[in-house]
């Protein structure tokens, strides 16, 4: 870690970052958590990296294009930049190992490389490691803050500090049996608690 860089930090996307939609595949309905721009904006001045990694299982599901999903971080970072704010990376999982119960055989087959298991969807370690690798860093120099209890067990999996902010799923989701290291109400209020630590 360099005297310019504080560390890293690992946000999930839908919840944390920008409101919530079930299966996002449309820039234009893409909006940002109160707060969450000054937020990023925040860490890059505190020195942090601000990372974003997310699971984009609507790529494997056939429902949105990798061009698309392309098209929805361009304006994520633009409604960032407005906001004096960027990330530094964007990781994101495409895949999922039983996506369509009832697939398109048409679709099916130029989706078919995304149908598998990995190590990058989350709880998986993949994108953490893989950004702790790109940036010299080891996982003590770490956070991650989400609003499921997937990112918090994607946190527990990589031995990095978890956060739960009370936003989107606020934790409701269920799906592990995990508890965050900390809770705040928004990323805003996690970031900084990050900073002062």
């Amino acid at each position: 870690m360099t005297e310019s860089n504080r560390g890293i930090v690992f946000l999930d996307r839908d919840g944390t970052l920008n409101v919530e939609v079930n299966r996002l595949c449309s820039p234009d309905r893409l909006e940002l958590i109160p707060r969450a721009g000054e937020a990023v904006r925040r860490l890059n001045h505190a020195g942090f990296l601000a990372v974003l990694v997310t699971n984009q299982s609507i790529i494997a599901r056939g429902e949105c294009s990798e061009a698309r999903l392309e098209e929805i971080h361009d304006r994520l970072k633009k409604l960032l930049a407005e906001e004096g704010a960027s990330l530094d990376a964007i990781y994101y999982c495409p895949h999922h190992p039983d996506p369509d119960p009832d697939p398109d055989p048409e679709s099916d087959a130029a989706i078919a490389r995304f149908k598998i298991q990995c190590d990058c969807r989350k709880p998986g370690t993949g994108m953490i490691k893989r950004a702790l690798a790109d940036f010299s860093l080891v996982s003590s120099d770490a956070w991650m803050i989400g609003d499921t209890t997937v990112d918090l067990k994607t946190a527990q999996n990589a031995g990095i500090r978890s956060i739960l902010v009370h936003t989107g799923y606020a934790g409701t989701d269920r799906r592990w049996t995990v508890q965050p290291d900390h809770e705040f109400s928004d990323l805003y209020e996690a970031v900084e608690f990050v900073i002062s630590s």
